[in-house]
């Protein structure tokens, strides 16, 4: 589960004028910890069933049933792409959530759930005109006083905010994170240059030309990385990510280690996921991400885990003949064809720059067969003749299934 072009210009601007960090990776000097005004709720939608509730300023009273669910939204002018720790109460038995506004794709897959207190607490980030956009989600059957809200910023909180040199790929760590990995701000800034190199690459098939990405790492979620605008990664990981920076990121480029789960979230947003709309040709959002992530990886000079070729890095994947499909299985076909034949992954770097021009609603069984028919083109030689017959047949027994588990307009 690995898914806003930040307009240059204005990136830099905000990286000089606010309470960021430069590409050199000092803090700005400004510790102020005076906390904003709170918000008050600017809209409640009724999201299903016949919840009751009632308002009184800031405080929202409110009964449901089960099946019943409220969201409160607030909205708040605040400073332009800068990262707030919001933070609300629960006083009653109903579930609330609180997450993100409706413009940020991930905000129902991450959330924040009131602890024993009935506090909760998560990092959102504004957006290029300075809207503060958050919601709570209240469901479940009971009754529940909320909508107290207020909101600081992160980097207030033991937030810090780093940036590559060029200041295209800036990311919200946590102090203690740093602290704990034994990280330098040297060494984070070059571990950013090199996730620069990769979103370089990427952009060329973005639609929104990915010129520049933020990575919000402050955030608990169910998986490693979430790619959006911003794109998340799990902060459980953060620390003994960064350690594996701080061990490889002064070897040369192909023994560091600059967490591939990065590249591969950098490449969802590059198909589009937050940025600009998915292609219609992206007809397996993973397989593509995958695969993209190994071309990234490989252009750049660099290797999964510090060590790893992306031939060798699938290797232990399910194979095909024996029925059995997963996209690793397929990536290791494609890697080994190419091997054996001389082909560079670069070679197949049009198959995702070219492939906007496609036609639009194919279902996912034409967009293999296109798929299959650009690599033919680019590499020069029919792709599918060097599958066995028993492996394209898992390949598109699995895309054929799909279809039929697509609801159709």
């Amino acid at each position: 589960m690995f898914c806003s072009s930040v307009n240059k210009s204005v990136l830099t601007a905000l990286l000089c004028g606010f309470t960021l960090l430069c590409g050199c990776g000092k803090a700005s000097s400004d510790t102020s910890s005076t906390q904003l005004p709170e918000a008050l709720p600017s809209q409640i939608s009724v999201m299903s069933g016949t919840p009751l509730y009632q308002q009184d300023g800031a405080q929202i009273s409110c009964e449901l049933e089960e099946g019943d669910e409220l969201s409160i939204s607030y909205s708040v002018h605040a400073e332009p792409l800068t990262y707030y720790q919001i933070k609300a109460d629960n006083s009653g038995d109903c579930k609330v959530l609180l997450a993100a506004g409706e413009n940020d794709i991930n905000c129902r897959s991450i959330t924040a759930e009131a602890d024993e207190d009935g506090s909760m607490s998560r990092v959102i980030r504004s957006d290029i005109s300075g809207n503060l956009d958050f919601q709570l989600l209240v469901s479940g059957g009971g009754k529940s006083e909320v909508g107290h809200a207020e909101y600081i910023p992160a980097e207030n909180v033991g937030y810090t905010i780093m940036s590559s040199s060029s200041e295209n790929v800036r990311i919200l760590l946590h102090q203690d994170d740093i602290s704990d990995s034994g990280v330098s701000s040297e060494q984070l800034v070059k571990w950013l240059d090199a996730l620069d190199a990769i979103r370089k690459t990427a952009s060329e098939w973005s639609a929104d030309g990915l010129d520049s990405i933020d990575i919000c790492a402050a955030c608990e979620f169910e998986h490693y990385g979430l790619s959006g605008d911003p794109i998340y990664i799990r902060r459980k990981y953060m620390a003994s990510e960064l350690k594996k920076v701080a061990e490889t990121i002064d070897l040369p480029t192909e023994q560091q280690d600059i967490l591939w789960g990065f590249a591969h979230e950098i490449c969802h947003a590059a198909d589009g996921f937050g940025h600009g709309g998915v292609s219609p040709a992206v007809f397996d959002s993973e397989l593509f991400a995958q695969l993209e992530c190994a071309c990234c990886l490989d252009l750049n000079g660099y290797r999964y885990n510090g060590k790893e070729t992306p031939l060798e890095f699938f290797s232990d994947s399910p194979t095909l003949e024996n029925r059995l499909y997963s996209d690793e299985g397929f990536i290791f076909r494609l890697l080994e064809i190419f091997d054996e034949n001389g082909t560079g992954l670069k070679d197949i770097l049009p198959v995702f720059t070219e492939r906007r021009s496609q036609p639009h609603n194919q279902s996912a069984s034409e967009g293999l067969e296109a798929f299959l028919d650009s690599i033919s083109k680019c590499v020069g030689y029919d792709i599918t003749a060097f599958f066995t017959e028993t492996e394209l047949i898992t390949i598109r027994t699995k895309f054929a299934i799909q279809d039929r588990n697509t609801p159709t307009n």
